[in-house]
């Protein structure tokens, strides 16, 4: 697959690349460079289709993370997980596809990488920072415009 193909740019995913990629995945589509696609299979769940990158919001401010969502489902409650004080990592991700196995676009934020050069490492300011951009994530392929913010 060629960068125009799969939406890579220098430094991350495009909007218009990421909503590629996540269509990819649903069709079955194998890992590409800079992104890990994946589909996972939890015992007893929906099959979910994933994908660690940057996203382009609507209005285009750029957040990094863990998008998971259930296969051939649109219209999704959007839930944004917050990690702990340890950072992002296998938590953060664990607890977004459970919540896409459940039927959720569940996306575990990378709040340093998304938000820190603007407010630094303090959490509290990180996911205050957040929640100004529930308006965007409400807009996101795939979202039904319903936004909640949980812990992992």
């Amino acid at each position: 697959m060629s960068t125009s193909e799969t939406g890579l740019q220098a430094g991350g995913v495009s909007r218009r690349g990421a909503i590629g990629l996540m269509a990819a995945a649903t069709a079955g589509a194998a890992g590409v460079p800079g992104g890990a696609l994946a589909s996972t299979l939890l015992p007893g769940a929906a099959k979910i289709h994933s994908i660690d990158a940057q996203y382009a919001l609507p209005g285009g401010r750029i957040v990094e993370g863990y998008f998971a969502r259930p296969s051939g489902k649109t219209s999704l409650d959007v839930l944004l997980v917050m990690h702990g004080e340890a950072g992002y990592g296998d938590a953060a991700q664990q607890t977004a596809a459970r919540y896409a196995a459940k039927g959720y676009l569940a996306i575990a934020l990378d709040l340093k990488a998304s938000f820190g050069k603007k407010v630094g490492n303090d959490r509290a300011a990180l996911i205050s920072e957040a929640r100004k951009m529930v308006p965007a994530f409400a807009k996101m392929t795939h979202a039904n415009g319903r936004v909640t913010l949980v812990e992992a």
